[in-house]
């Protein structure tokens, strides 16, 4: 008993002295090692001092590991800082904003696929409920507007012109947006060998001048060869005319060829029209004061009874004559030549400036020559270019007036005299049969 109580009161003056290790501060890393004191109690020293040892150590390992993991975070965290400010390779655009965009197009691409098969089925449904006729149905082009159809203006041998020309001004007047196509066909008998003199070639000079004066106004005068009436139906089909103006002539013969042209354009796939006009006289028909089938029998009544008769002015050539597209392809032909079979010492000269010309010359001789000189040279000088209509007799009288001025000539009233004279035997070739006549109905003017 007495042993043990010594050891008691030594155990509690080590507690007094020594409080526990959790009651003290931990010691500082910094700090040197508290000194040893030296104690008597060697086993119990000795393991408060190991106690605090590994207490110092411990609290050392977390210091360390607390410091490391404070370093840590601050590496990642400037990783991150110098990632978010260095630009991308591609186009400078920020990895955060990359990851950004990449995290919105997934987020929209699973919407749209959402989304389409909704809208796919509600488009089904309503596409069935439209009828089969409806789906089918596709929007019509635009309807063709076809041209519209050229005409065609018949020259024949008895108007070889271009002013005072009624069928070439109405034609010009009514298709000047579709055009006009001008054909001339020589006769197989206009063409003979034996009949190639003079007066052949003075027709062929007179178509030559008409070409020249249609083609300085833009057009073009396309010759052939053949019979006429089968020639102009055929051209009138090849380019879809819708109308043929020509001007009706006196006599059995051009009678018979008007008739024959209106039977074959009727036959003809065009269905193109036959348009006569009245041409070559001084009064116009629509003008006399009787019908055509009641012309006087003598040339005195019929000066009286159309002395009061208006006389209408001439025409002007047209200015510019519309070319049909469909001319473009069509071949100008050739006029035969006549010059080596006629004699070289020909006094006239074919054509509409010619016979302007020689009117010009006469109107001025006869204003300075007596009556009876007048009337002889009248003839020769004027007749052939009125009998191939280079010269309209309403143009004639008009240049003797013109160039006579205010005069009273007896030029002018021989030049009238004879111009009337010339309408008589018209008016009474035309008006002596019937399909010769034509009716007022069936001219234009």
């Amino acid at each position: 008993m007495s042993s043990s109580r010594p050891l008691k009161d030594t155990k509690a003056r080590l507690q007094v002295n020594n409080p526990p290790v959790s009651s003290r501060h931990p010691p500082s890393p910094f700090q040197s090692p508290p000194r040893r004191r030296h104690s008597n109690s060697g086993s119990l020293h000795e393991q408060g001092v190991n106690a605090q040892q590994q207490q110092q150590q411990q609290q050392k390992q977390k210091n360390t590991k607390l410091a490391t993991q404070i370093q840590n975070n601050n590496k990642v965290r400037q990783s991150k800082e110098n990632a978010s400010q260095a630009p991308s390779r591609g186009g400078g655009i920020p990895v955060t904003a990359l990851l950004a965009a990449t995290l919105a197009r997934l987020s929209l691409t699973s919407t749209i696929r959402r989304t389409i098969p909704k809208a796919a089925r509600t488009l089904a449904r309503r596409w069935r409920r439209i009828p089969l006729f409806a789906r089918l149905r596709l929007p019509s082009p635009p309807p063709l507007v076809p041209p519209p159809p050229p005409a065609i203006v018949w020259f024949r041998a008895h108007d070889l012109r271009i002013h005072d020309h009624a069928a070439l001004r109405t034609a010009c007047a009514s298709h000047a947006s579709a055009g006009v196509i001008c054909v001339f066909v020589f006769e197989p008998e206009q063409q003979e060998q034996q009949q190639c003199n003079l007066p052949r070639q003075f027709l062929s000079e007179a178509v030559s001048d008409v070409r020249a004066a249609l083609r300085r106004r833009g057009a073009e005068l396309y010759v052939r060869h053949g019979d006429a009436p089968s020639v102009v139906a055929a051209l009138a089909s090849d380019v879809g005319a819708s109308h043929v103006y020509y001007h009706r002539g006196a006599g059995e013969k051009t009678a018979g060829e008007e008739a024959r042209l209106d039977t074959a354009l009727r036959a003809g796939s065009s269905a193109a029209t036959a348009v006569p006009l009245w041409h070559g006289t001084l009064h116009h028909v629509d003008d006399l004061p009787f019908p055509l089938k009641n012309v006087p029998g003598s040339y005195e009544a019929y000066a009286a009874a159309v002395s009061c008769a208006p006389i209408r002015a001439p025409e002007d050539a047209p200015a510019n004559v519309p070319t049909a597209p469909a001319s473009t392809l069509l071949p100008s032909g050739s006029l035969p030549d006549c010059r080596a079979r006629a004699s070289s010492s020909a006094p006239i000269v074919g054509g509409e400036v010619e016979g302007l010309r020689r009117l010009e010359s006469y109107v001025r001789d006869a204003l300075a020559s007596p009556r009876g000189a007048a009337a002889a040279s009248f003839a020769s000088r004027i007749a052939p270019w009125l009998a191939a209509g280079c010269l309209s007799p309403r143009a004639t009288l008009a240049a003797a007036v013109a160039q006579a001025g205010a005069r009273e000539n007896l030029a002018i009233s021989r030049v009238t005299f004879e111009l009337l004279w010339r309408d008589f035997f018209y008016m009474v070739t035309t008006s002596s049969g019937a399909l010769t006549a034509p009716t007022k109905s069936a001219l234009i003017e």
